[in-house]
C-alpha cells in the first residue's frame, strides 16, 4: 500500500506537470460563474469573444472551456493574467496558483521533505488564536471560508481537535446527533487544504503570515521566524524583516544565498560627479542636497524583499516633479536617467537605451536599471583621503530583484585597466578588489567590455544576457 508520503509526492508531480492545464480549468471556473448573462458580462470585462454560437444547449463550464480551447497558449497565460487583474472580487486562488505553476516552469523549490518538516514542527504549537483556524487556512489557502468547512479548533490542551457527528443516530433512534472531538494533526489540516502541492510563491506567504505581526509578536515572533529559517534554509529560503507594523518587525520569505543581507535606506544615483549633500537629520538617516539638486536623485522610499521596479520609480518620480500623466512621468525620468550618463561612454549610453528598446512596455515590472549609482560617499575629498580609497565609489548600474538580489552592471573601458593611455597592473587590482568586496557582500557583478557594447552586435548580446538573467532569478517577462 502507497504511503501518505508517496501521496503527496504523486500529487505534487502532477500539479508541477500540468500548469497549463491547471490553468485552463481555473479559468473555466472563474469564467462560468452566475447567470448567462453574467458569465457575458465577464468576458467583455477581461477581453474574451463571445461564441454565440456555442450557447445554445450547452451547459455554463463546457461552453467555457470549449471558448478557451480554441486559444493559444500564450493567450491563455494572458486571459489568467487579465481575470487576476480585473475579478479580484471573486475566488481566484486556483487561478493564481495556476500562474504561478506556470511562471516556475512546474518547479517546488521548497521542497515537500522541507513542508513535511514543517508540519510535524506545528505539532505542540498554535498557528492562531484570535482567528478560528479553519478560516485562516482556508484564506492562505485562497479560497472561501464555505458553510461545509469541518469544525477543527484547539483544544484547552494547545493540540488541534476535529468535530464529528453521528448523522444516523437522528435516523435511527430519533436523537439529537452523537458529537465528539477526535485529534487532528497539523499534517492532515495542511494536507486538507493543499500545503505540499502549493507553488512556492503560496506556501511562502502561509509561512509570513505565520509570522506576521497580527498573529504572533515580541519573542514569540523572532523564536518562530528563528525556527522557521532552521527549516526553509536547505532550500535556500530565508525569513527577513522587510518592514515595520505599528513598531512590529514584518517579515518576508524569500531566497537569501544570493541576496544581500539589509535593507536599502537610501539610493543615491543619476549623478556622474561626486554629490555634494549632508545629513539633514543622521537619525533618522535623512539626506539633504547642498549644491546642484539638479544633479543627482535620492530615492529614500521603504524598499522591500521585492526590490524596486520602474513602476515604483516612476510614481516616486511623478509625485516628485508633481507630474500627473503616466507617460509624461516614463518620458521624463527615461531623459534625467539618460542625461546622467558620462557623455564619454557610448557604450553605458547603448546599454541603458537597449534596455528599454528590448523590454519596451515590459520595463514597468521589471527591475529598475539605475545608472551611477553611489555606493560609498566619503565628505572627504581625493587630495584628502587618498585617489586609492575613493577607487570603489560608484556603479555603472544597479538593479534591486526581488529576494534582496542586487544586480551590478559594469561597462568598462579603458579607465579600468589603464592609466595615461597605459596598461597599470595597479588600476586592474584595484578594480578586482572591488569586484571581490561586492561579491562577498552579497551583489552579483556583470562586467561589459566596452567593445562588447556596439551597435546591433551589442543589442543582441544584451538580449541574451537579459533573458538569462531574469530567468535565473525566476523574474517573468511578457
Amino acid at each position: 500500500m502507497a504511503s501518505d508520503d508517496d501521496h503527496r509526492n504523486k500529487q505534487a508531480a502532477k500539479h508541477a506537470a500540468e500548469p497549463a492545464r491547471l490553468l485552463r480549468k481555473a479559468l473555466v471556473n472563474v469564467l462560468s460563474l452566475g447567470s448567462w448573462e453574467a458569465i457575458e458580462s465577464d468576458h467583455r470585462r477581461v477581453g474574451l469573444a463571445w461564441r454565440s454560437e456555442l450557447k445554445p444547449g450547452w451547459g455554463k463550464p463546457k461552453y467555457v472551456g470549449e471558448v478557451i480551447a480554441g486559444l493559444a497558449h500564450d493567450e491563455v497565460v494572458a486571459l489568467g493574467r487579465r481575470c487576476l487583474e480585473l475579478l479580484s472580487d471573486r475566488e481566484l486562488g486556483a487561478l493564481q496558483d495556476a500562474i504561478w505553476w506556470l511562471e516556475s516552469g512546474g518547479v517546488a523549490s521548497l521542497s515537500v521533505l522541507t513542508r513535511r518538516a514543517i508540519a510535524r514542527g506545528l505539532e505542540g504549537r498554535v498557528i492562531c488564536r484570535d482567528e478560528g483556524i479553519v478560516h485562516f487556512m482556508s484564506r492562505c489557502a485562497g479560497v472561501t471560508h464555505g458553510w461545509d468547512q469541518p469544525s477543527i479548533e484547539y483544544g484547552a490542551d494547545g493540540k488541534l481537535y476535529k468535530t464529528e457527528s453521528n448523522v444516523f443516530a437522528i435516523i435511527i433512534s430519533n436523537r439529537p446527533p452523537e458529537v465528539r472531538a477526535v485529534p487532528y494533526s497539523h499534517s492532515q489540516l495542511l494536507e486538507a487544504h493543499g500545503f505540499f502541492t502549493w507553488p512556492d510563491q503560496r506556501a511562502l506567504a502561509f509561512l509570513e503570515q505565520l509570522v506576521h505581526p497580527t498573529v504572533r509578536q515580541g519573542s514569540e515572533q523572532l523564536e518562530w521566524v528563528s525556527w522557521l529559517n532552521a527549516l526553509i534554509a536547505t532550500d535556500g529560503f530565508r525569513l527577513a524583516e522587510t518592514g515595520r507594523l505599528s513598531q512590529h518587525p514584518v517579515f518576508s520569505a524569500g531566497r537569501w544565498l544570493e541576496g544581500v543581507h539589509g535593507r536599502p535606506k537610501n539610493l543615491i544615483f543619476a549623478s556622474p560627479t561626486k554629490p555634494d549633500l549632508r545629513f539633514r537629520d543622521a537619525i533618522n538617516n535623512d539626506i539633504e542636497i547642498v549644491t546642484n539638486s539638479d544633479k543627482v536623485l535620492v530615492y529614500d522610499r521603504p524598499i522591500g524583499s521585492e526590490g524596486l521596479s520602474w513602476r515604483e520609480l516612476q510614481a516616486w518620480w511623478a509625485e516628485e516633479q508633481g507630474i500627473a500623466d503616466p507617460r509624461v512621468a516614463k518620458e521624463s525620468l527615461y531623459r534625467r536617467l539618460r542625461e546622467s550618463l558620462p557623455v564619454d561612454s557610448p557604450p553605458q549610453q547603448l546599454l541603458f537605451k537597449a534596455f528599454f528598446k528590448i523590454h519596451k512596455e515590459a520595463v514597468h515590472e521589471l527591475p529598475a536599471l539605475l545608472p551611477e549609482v553611489w555606493l560609498h560617499w566619503d565628505p572627504k575629498t581625493v587630495q584628502q583621503r587618498g585617489v586609492d580609497a575613493l577607487a570603489r565609489f560608484r556603479m555603472d548600474f544597479l538593479m534591486l530583484l526581488p529576494a534582496s538580489v542586487r544586480v551590478v552592471l559594469e561597462v568598462d573601458g579603458q579607465q579600468h585597466y589603464s592609466r595615461n593611455g597605459r596598461p597599470d597592473p595597479a588600476t586592474y587590482a584595484n578594480m578586482a578588489a572591488a569586484d571581490r568586496d561586492l561579491r562577498l557582500a552579497g551583489y552579483e557583478v556583470y562586467r561589459f567590455g566596452g567593445a562588447e557594447l556596439e551597435g546591433e552586435r551589442g543589442e543582441d548580446l544584451l538580449r541574451e544576457f537579459f533573458a538569462a538573467l531574469f530567468k535565473k532569478h525566476h523574474l517573468d517577462v511578457k
